[in-house]
């Protein structure tokens, strides 16, 4: 309002690293669910490496921003550290290696609402005019048209998965993890393929939410920051599926104790039934191509296990099962009820004296 009437007043200059500091402390912690605080993190911190603590915020403007922004999805090298974990779960560091990585544009943007709400929140404060990000356009991310696996596919690839697992018992692999589980990629792999959750919601299953005896699970997702609960449906368990969560909780505590990660090392929290991995994703592709199929994503498994829903059941079934709020998430599923159409209209029977009409 004050813009609109013609009025100003005295901007309370602030340099970034505070301001930085006051969004760690009082802003983000209110405003963010847990799960997202990692990479509010990770975006103050990489605004105060480009441009430095004592860059004063009301001399940032939109070519700066332009600037950072590009910045960013370049390629950096990261330092891994690497640490081998006892039984217990405590982590000794055996050296670190160099690897160059690169985000891609869509991690970049979903950055980019942290450094425009960091800007916002100095807006608000009357440290800065205005926003400038408002000016700045977030970087061109490139489709993904969604993969659909063939049932001949999808064993290949848990087979490949489990190849890909059992080429790790190695003396230097059990020398360093005792505990390492061949299984555990086959074991996440075939859950999302049978069960079609979410990547975050198969991390987020503990095995207090699994019913072996009635074949059903509680899963969780909270897709949305501002979602305070996350929501919870149950679905019934394939009886592949529950076999395979058998298997898997007998081989380490036939009681349901800890589940351990890929590289064999033991769960943080010992109720998760997948513990997360940074990796899995690198390994899935390793999978497709030890397989020889086409490239695919781990999302989509998800899409799999809906377009074989569909091919037998309505999509108010499909959204209940994959979770979606409204059949219209389910419809990218429909081309196979156009084909079990045209198949219907296959199976009509021939007319005589039809064969000539236009």
């Amino acid at each position: 309002h004050e813009r609109e009437a013609g009025l100003s007043r005295e901007l309370r200059e602030i340099a970034l690293g505070e301001f930085c500091a006051h969004y760690r402390e009082s802003i983000a912690p209110g405003r963010k669910c847990e799960a997202s605080r990692e990479r509010d993190a990770l975006a103050l911190d990489l605004l105060t490496e480009f441009f430095g603590v004592d860059r004063m915020m009301h001399s940032i403007g939109e070519t700066d921003l332009r600037a950072f922004q590009s910045w960013t999805g370049q390629p950096y090298e990261a330092v891994l550290r690497l640490v081998v974990r006892d039984p217990k779960g405590d982590a000794s560091p055996v050296g670190e290696r160099q690897k160059t990585r690169q985000r891609s544009a869509a991690t970049v943007n979903r950055l980019r609402h942290t450094w425009s709400h960091v800007f916002t929140e100095a807006e608000r404060a009357r440290h800065i005019a205005e926003n400038p990000w408002r000016r700045v356009e977030p970087l061109a991310v490139e489709s993904h048209e969604p993969r659909f696996l063939t049932v001949a596919e999808a064993e290949a690839v848990l087979r490949a998965a489990e190849e890909y697992g059992a080429k790790w018992t190695t003396p230097d692999r059990a020398r360093l993890h005792a505990d390492y589980d061949p299984h555990n990629l086959r074991d996440m792999i075939l859950w999302l393929l049978l069960e079609g959750t979410r990547r975050g919601e198969m991390f987020s299953l503990r095995w207090g939410d699994v019913d072996l005896e009635a074949a059903v699970a509680r899963v969780r997702t909270l897709k949305l920051q501002s979602s305070k609960r996350p929501r919870v449906r149950e679905i019934p368990l394939h009886p592949d599926v529950v076999a395979m969560l058998r298997a898997r909780r007998a081989r380490r505590h036939p009681t349901g104790g800890a589940v351990f990660n890929l590289d064999g090392s033991p769960a943080l929290d010992a109720e998760l039934v997948f513990p997360p991995v940074s990796n899995l994703r690198r390994m899935f592709q390793k999978c497709c191509a030890r397989a020889k199929i086409a490239p695919a994503r781990i999302h989509d498994l998800r899409h799999t296990t809906g377009t074989l829903l569909a091919a037998s059941h309505s999509l108010t079934t499909v959204a209940a099962m994959l979770g979606h709020s409204s059949t219209r998430m389910a419809e990218r599923y429909s081309h196979t009820a156009l084909q079990t159409l045209r198949e219907a209209v296959a199976s009509l029977p021939r007319l005589r004296g039809s064969e000539g009409a236009v």
